[in-house]
């Protein structure tokens, strides 16, 4: 290899490795991909995000929690959210890694919603309940209203078969009450 093309080479290496650690190089559209470095992470929790082919400039976000025992990718091909975000131009993420998404992709904060199925679905409304400044909505699927696993003294009870078996009644307008009691937020919630 002549001393040029060696030097080209070594240039374009380093040129990628600094991208890479400022955050310039993005995932690959269409697919499902895994993000290593999102930031600080003290929960070691994996992020994995699915960013349509076709992309606005301010897309919406989808935050997908997967159910108990599942994982990113089988919660990505058991649900039709691939398919949704390239029909309404949103990102998909697994886990909680939206302020890297943010930042990266530059989104359109009114659009951001998170979802999730069974335990995922609980999430769901922790996640609606606790953060309702940042998002627009939360849609939970085979769920329990938030704070239905409280008991009597406000202590969280490891199951609560009433709640699991759908027999905790209330009006709509005392499970709405749970989440704003939970953070003192006095203002409409997803």
């Amino acid at each position: 290899m002549a001393p040029s093309s060696f030097f080209l080479t070594v240039l374009l290496y380093a040129l990628t490795a600094s991208a890479a650690a400022v955050g310039f190089i993005l995932p690959k559209a269409g697919s499902l991909e895994h993000i290593p470095d999102f930031g600080p992470n003290p929960t070691n929790v994996s992020m994995y995000i699915y960013v349509p082919k076709k992309l606005a400039a301010k897309p919406g976000i989808v935050v997908a929690i997967y159910y108990c025992t599942g994982t990113a990718e089988a919660y990505y091909t058991g649900s039709p959210y691939a398919k949704l975000a390239e029909q309404y131009d949103f990102i998909q993420l697994h886990a909680d890694m939206v302020a890297w998404t943010k930042k990266q992709y530059k989104v359109d904060c009114s659009k951001m919603f998170v979802t999730g199925s069974s335990s995922g679905a609980m999430m769901t409304n922790v996640m609606a309940a606790t953060y309702p400044e940042l998002f627009a909505a939360g849609i939970a699927d085979s769920d329990v209203a938030a704070g239905c696993f409280m008991s009597a003294t406000d202590q969280n009870q490891a199951w609560n078969s009433t709640c699991s078996q759908g027999k905790s009644i209330a009006t709509p307008e005392v499970w709405a009450g749970v989440p704003k009691a939970m953070t003192g937020i006095q203002r409409p919630t997803p």
